[in-house]
């Protein structure tokens, strides 16, 4: 009897990733626990999406992102779960300064900022980053109200809320929004910058310095000494047989006992669930 199967649409990395974590379970599962099958579609002729390493003349060169925020530690977890841990590397400790170009010059970020955050404050407030009332306005954050409701917002909303629409404009957009190349106002604050609704406390860095190998403590940035393709290879291999490349996906359409995953240059694919993902074509409906 042909074993249930979930289709994951996209072979990037959240794509191969949700795809192995699936698998896994499904193996832990064993026969008799609703065992199902997965399957990964990817449009690309390779796996991975923007993770890219290329080696060139001894050196490796990062083709797309070069590292990951430690902060977040569901990056940490996969490269421990794929037995990657040995080779999770921090970011060079070497002092570095990050700049913003302001009316024709470059000027630093101040000391002690946390992403958008003024952890400094007498820093920040001597900074020419932005102009007095600009940073008048974003000292001010500790008096604003927390919005009503709860729940998610944007990034967008909540920096210019919280710290005011220079600040936004001056650092939130190229920095919180240039790191996903996205609309701020359409970032989910609760999915990409979650710290950022509580800078203040303690506990959460703590607790995440605490579930990570002890040499990326103190790094907010790691890789692999492979490059970070690594981490796209070991989930290739552990998804063999899985993954169809070159695979188009149009729709993703309910049917009988699940859903129709339409492919642009191949059959039909049932499925009792499906996971949409960026390689399904524009438009395209789930």
């Amino acid at each position: 009897m042909r074993l249930p199967r979930v289709v994951v649409v996209g072979g990037g990395i959240t794509g191969l990733a949700t795809a192995w974590y699936l698998r896994r379970m499904a193996q832990e599962r064993g026969p008799s626990r609703c065992p199902f099958e997965v399957m990964v579609l990817e449009a690309a002729p390779r796996a991975g999406g923007k993770l890219r390493t290329e080696h060139r003349d001894g050196f490796l060169v990062e083709a797309g992102p070069d590292s990951f925020l430690t902060g977040k530690p569901a990056a940490v977890d996969l490269c421990r779960d794929l037995g990657l841990a040995d080779a999770l590397i921090p970011q060079q400790r070497e002092p570095r300064g990050a700049y913003v170009a302001r009316r024709g010059r470059l000027v630093p970020i101040p000391q002690g900022m946390r992403l958008v955050h003024p952890g400094r404050p007498w820093a920040f407030l001597r900074s020419p980053l932005l102009s007095l009332p600009g940073r008048l306005r974003a000292l001010a954050h500790p008096m604003v109200p927390e919005r009503d409701g709860g729940g998610d917002e944007s990034v967008g909303a909540f920096v210019q809320r919280r710290y005011g629409a220079e600040l936004l404009r001056v650092l939130g957009e190229p920095l919180l929004a240039g790191i996903h190349l996205a609309d701020p106002w359409r970032l989910s604050l609760g999915s990409t910058f979650p710290a950022l609704r509580a800078p203040m406390r303690r506990s959460t860095p703590a607790a995440a310095a605490q579930s990570e190998p002890a040499r990326l403590r103190g790094s907010p940035f790691a890789s692999l000494t492979g490059g970070m393709e690594q981490l796209v290879d070991a989930l290739r291999a552990r998804l063999a047989g899985c993954l169809q490349l070159g695979a188009v996906v149009t729709s993703i359409v309910p049917a009988p006992g699940g859903y129709g995953v339409h492919l642009r240059n191949g059959p039909d694919v049932p499925a009792a669930a499906a996971v949409p993902g960026a390689a399904a074509e524009p438009g395209a409906g789930a």
